[in-house]
């Protein structure tokens, strides 16, 4: 059985410079966002930081490759 995800904060933001910049700012911090597509959400993450990586992994409730 899976440990269910810990309860995080979370923002919507509308889509503008402000919105852009507090997403890359979160990005900056090792954090994931959500980015809205035309039909489901991506996760965006600094791919070159593996705790940032394992976050995405944690986000979906899946593990991280060790390969």
């Amino acid at each position: 059985m899976t440990t269910p995800n810990p309860p995080c904060a979370t923002q919507t933001l509308p889509y503008g410079a402000a919105g852009i910049a507090a997403a890359a700012a979160l990005i900056a911090k090792g954090q994931p966002v959500a980015i809205p597509t035309e039909t489901v959400y991506g996760l965006a993450a600094d791919a070159t930081d593996s705790h940032a990586v394992a976050r995405i992994y944690a986000a979906k409730g899946a593990r991280a490759s060790t390969r």
